[in-house]
């Protein structure tokens, strides 16, 4: 089963590339834990910041049976890192 995946970029151009590199890391995820019933990525590039630069970050919620897990932005001067 594949996983239902909403993926949005704010900020920033889509990229198929990005998009393909996210759908590999839910696959991960779904071979991990296969309850996961949908997952939404946010992919945003905040305003340029004096001491970091520019930064990507990336937002993730997953659905679960009852309930929803959701990350920490990670930030990353890479967007396939963050």
């Amino acid at each position: 089963m594949q996983i239902p995946t909403e993926i949005t970029f704010h900020g920033i151009e889509p990229s198929e590339t990005v998009e393909a590199a996210v759908q590999r890391w839910v696959a991960r995820l779904e071979r991990m834990y296969d309850r996961i019933t949908k997952c939404g990525v946010v992919i945003a590039q905040p305003h340029k910041r004096h001491r970091h630069g520019r930064e990507f970050s990336v937002s993730v919620v997953l659905e679960v049976p009852g309930s929803e897990i959701a990350t920490t932005h990670a930030r990353h001067e890479d967007i396939y890192v963050a």
